[in-house]
């Protein structure tokens, strides 16, 4: 990719910039190749997209806290979306005993 990016014919910068589109981009590429192993990490099984976490917040968030008629504050949304996180992670029960013990 970096290699086609570097043999598309030069551009002035931009108006304002110091490097043109064509370095830029060459450049993010570069410094995210480690980011891009886009087939070893399908192998390994990690999903790429982000459906996984829209489906994630539309499961955590929305089905609570968008129902019919509800209000929240910032603070009570923050404490209701921190317990159902807690309860779909199976984590609640440890999350309340350690409440508890802070009390």
């Amino acid at each position: 990719m970096i290699a086609a990016i570097e043999q598309l014919p030069p551009l002035a910068p931009e108006p304002g910039k110091t490097r043109s589109l064509r370095e830029t981009e060459a450049d993010y590429f570069r410094t995210n190749m480690s980011r891009m192993r886009y087939p070893v990490f399908r192998a390994q099984g990690i999903h790429l997209g982000s459906g996984i976490a829209e489906a994630a917040c539309k499961t955590v968030v929305a089905t609570r806290t968008k129902r019919s008629g509800m209000r929240w504050t910032p603070q009570g949304l923050d404490a209701i979306l921190a317990l159902r996180t807690a309860a779909l992670n199976q984590e609640f029960d440890q999350s309340w005993q350690a409440c508890r013990e802070a009390v």
